[in-house]
């Protein structure tokens, strides 16, 4: 069992610990959903962590997930002054979380 669930906002921000290649995914998926290039896009937050199951924080009404936790990255881009979160799973797509929910614990290169 998870020992805390962290609130979104609860810790600082690490920049730095997720693939170049998924940020780009991110920023491309972003474009398409503004519809304008989305290049200039700032990385706010970009760290590892651990999703408590399958919905890697980002569950649907009526979803069906793993129970088991899912390392993974959340990252926090802001775009002409929104900030847009995304979540993924370290092997698959970035899903853009409108409502994001905790992750169990973040994974640093200081822990």
């Amino acid at each position: 069992e998870p020992s805390e669930v962290i609130a979104p906002t609860a810790s600082a921000a690490v920049v730095g610990e997720v693939p170049d290649a998924l940020i780009g995914a991110m920023k491309a998926d972003l474009a398409a959903r503004v519809g304008k290039p989305a290049g200039t896009a700032r990385v706010i937050r970009a760290e590892q962590v651990i999703w408590p199951d399958g919905s890697i924080g980002c569950a649907k009404p009526g979803g069906i997930y793993t129970q088991a936790t899912v390392p993974g990255y959340l990252v926090e881009l802001e775009f002409e002054g929104r900030n847009y979160r995304y979540h993924a799973a370290l092997e698959g797509p970035p899903v853009y979380c409108e409502q994001p929910g905790p992750y169990v614990r973040a994974l640093g290169p200081d822990r």
